[in-house]
């Protein structure tokens, strides 16, 4: 049974039983200190010490859905392909989600996440109305 600093006990229940973390032999050494990094950064929700970009964040994660609605909705290029590409299903996919998160956390946001998912409802709303017009 392995506990990290929080408390928390590793359970691998494909044995039935509580073990350490063992290293595979398969897996090269670098492969194993990159896992290592990654699994340190994900406890600090960063990429790099100082750095913002990879912070967990509620207002980001809703941005993020966001700009999947306004990919599918063709407003905003592929950052691969550098095209515009309609995919007006996943677009009402997408905004159907943003408001299933919003009904699920009605009285659990605070003003400001409140405030961000509502602009963002209707910006997207009144943007696919436009798009389907079309």
């Amino acid at each position: 049974m392995s506990e990290d600093e929080n408390g928390f006990k590793i359970v691998d229940k494909r044995k039935g039983e509580s073990s350490d973390v063992q290293e595979s032999p398969d897996i090269p050494e670098n492969s194993r200190e990159a896992a290592g990094k990654d699994a340190e950064e994900q406890k600090t929700g960063k990429d790099s010490p100082g750095s913002e970009f990879y912070e967990v964040s509620f207002d980001r994660y809703l941005l993020q859905l966001a700009t999947q609605a306004l990919f599918a909705l063709g407003l905003v290029p592929n950052p691969i392909t550098k095209k515009t590409e309609k995919d007006i299903p996943a677009a009402k996919y997408t905004i159907d989600l943003l408001e299933l998160i919003q009904q699920k956390t009605k009285g659990n946001l605070d003003e400001n996440e409140e405030k961000i998912l509502e602009d963002i409802l209707y910006d997207l709303r009144m943007k696919y109305v436009q798009s389907i017009k079309k």
